[in-house]
C-alpha cells in the first residue's frame, strides 16, 4: 500500500546528505608555499609549489596524499593557491581534481575528491 511505501521511504532508506551548494570546497589538506631551498631542490619556483603541512580529511589520505608531499601541478597547471581554488570551484563538491605531487624524489599523479568543508 502507499502507507507501507511511505514508511519504507522515510524510515528505512538512508537519506542522501544535503549539500549546501555554497559550502566551502576543500580537499582535506593544509598547504603552504614551498621554501626557496625546497623549490630550488625540486627545480620549481617557490610560488609554484605547495607543501602539504597537515591532512585534515580522510578523503585526502584515502586519495593517497601524505603530509609533506609537494604539489607541483594542479590539473596540469603550476601549483598555486589561486589554481587550487579554481580547480576546486570547477570540480565542485563531489567532483575531483588531478594533482601531481613529489614524494621522496618520485612524481606521483593523484585524483583527489572535493568535499564540503566544515564551517
Amino acid at each position: 500500500s502507499n502507507a507501507t511505501i511511505h514508511i519504507v521511504d522515510t524510515v528505512l532508506l538512508p537519506k542522501a546528505p544535503v549539500v549546501d551548494p555554497n559550502a566551502r570546497k576543500v580537499i582535506g589538506v593544509y598547504l603552504e608555499e614551498a621554501s626557496k631551498a625546497l623549490a630550488a631542490q625540486l627545480h620549481v619556483r617557490p610560488d609554484r609549489a605547495l607543501v602539504i603541512t597537515n591532512l585534515t580529511g580522510t578523503n585526502a589520505r584515502d586519495a593517497g596524499l601524505r603530509q609533506y608531499d609537494v604539489i607541483t601541478h594542479i590539473e596540469g597547471n603550476p601549483a598555486t593557491n589561486a589554481q587550487l581554488t579554481k580547480a576546486k570551484n570547477t570540480a565542485g563538491i563531489g567532483g575531483s581534481i588531478q594533482l601531481t605531487v613529489r614524494r621522496a624524489g618520485k612524481k606521483i599523479q593523484l585524483e583527489v575528491p572535493v568535499i564540503a568543508g566544515k564551517h
